[in-house]
């Protein structure tokens, strides 16, 4: 399946959770070069995108990011390269049968 498990459903990252979309709804996720479904999406709506925003301005007041150092947010983002560069291929994988591309 390119990357995607069996199954995948996806939930919206909201405040800091997983959660499914209010409305309940997902969306497949199509290899368009084979039209087979490879995973499901929460189909998020305005409240969702509501919640997301409040939840957005909330993180963002609260300061752990928005007051933290630069070498605080490097640290961080390096960290994240790190996790990508671990898991390329998967992603790389994941990315290709998303765009349809063998």
């Amino acid at each position: 399946m390119g990357g995607f498990s069996s199954g995948d459903a996806r939930d919206l990252f909201i405040g800091g959770t997983w959660r499914a979309s209010r409305g309940g709804q997902t969306l497949p996720v199509v290899n368009p070069a084979t039209e087979e479904v490879v995973a499901s999406i929460a189909d998020a709506d305005a409240s969702d995108v509501h919640d997301a925003v409040q939840a957005a301005w909330a993180a963002f007041d609260a300061g752990s990011w928005s007051r933290a150092s630069g070498d605080a947010r490097a640290d961080v983002l390096e960290r994240m390269a790190a996790l990508v560069r671990r898991d390329k291929d998967r992603l790389a994988r994941m990315e290709t049968t998303d765009c349809g591309k063998p």
